[in-house]
């Protein structure tokens, strides 16, 4: 979450990527890493590693979505982080936590069929994250 300096010069996209390849690969780790994700958000101080964890989160619920499970625990944390139920969010966040109910929630719940691989390069992260961060300054334009 940033809280360490970055010595091997890996961007934002590239531990996406990683975490969302990796994740593909074992059936069991949908859930932990989006638990792990919600983990590092939870009460964040630094503002700028917490956006970037918002990020994160928001580019790893494109892909992914928490088990029944999982899923009324993540709902709940979403929903912490809208302005209906709590005044002081940051925009760019409320903005992201609003993006991830609305994928968790109007998107098919298994988005590979059963034996089906992720074919996923670099760039689909790379342009998705573009999508995230169009919307990140849409509401932080709202803000100003």
């Amino acid at each position: 979450m940033g809280d360490i300096p970055n010595s091997r010069g890996v961007d934002l996209i590239d531990v996406a990527w990683e975490i969302i390849k990796i994740t593909a690969d074992h059936s069991e780790l949908p859930d932990e890493s989006c638990a792990q994700i919600i983990l590092q958000l939870n009460r964040h101080l630094i503002l700028k590693n917490c956006i970037q964890g918002w990020k994160l989160l928001t580019l790893f619920m494109c892909w992914y979505r928490p088990s029944e499970d999982l899923s009324s625990f993540v709902d709940t944390f979403l929903r912490m982080y809208t302005v209906e139920e709590y005044e002081k969010v940051n925009p760019v966040i409320e903005g992201m936590s609003s993006r991830c109910l609305e994928l968790i929630h109007n998107a098919p719940t298994e988005l590979l069929a059963e034996g089906e691989t992720l074919e996923l390069t670099r760039e689909q992260v790379e342009m998705q994250m573009k999508r995230v961060e169009e919307s990140c300054t849409k509401e932080r334009d709202k803000e100003t």
